[in-house]
């Protein structure tokens, strides 16, 4: 099975609830997000807060999510809109 392949079966185990789904994902992309969060707050106190909003708000939505496009970027998206708020 390919990578995309076992993202996309994530997801999908995300859409129905599966929290070990969500740990997965949380696994995959916490660090990442952490940094790019760190990154544009230069601070570790509000990039910790960021991951978390951003994974909350990924639980939340988890029923619309869609297999198609950049789950990645779609993540990055929203750490960036949060960001932006933490900015103002």
């Amino acid at each position: 099975m390919h990578e995309t392949e076992i993202h996309s079966n994530t997801i999908e185990k995300l859409k129905r609830g599966s929290y070990e789904a969500f740990d997965t994902l949380y696994d995959m992309y916490a660090d990442s997000l952490y940094g790019f969060a760190l990154l544009h707050t230069k601070s570790s106190v509000q990039a910790e807060d960021i991951v978390q909003d951003t994974f909350l708000k990924l639980w939340n939505m988890r029923a619309s999510l869609s297999v198609e496009g950049s789950f990645k970027s779609m993540l990055f998206t929203i750490c960036l809109l949060y960001t932006s708020d933490a900015a103002d």
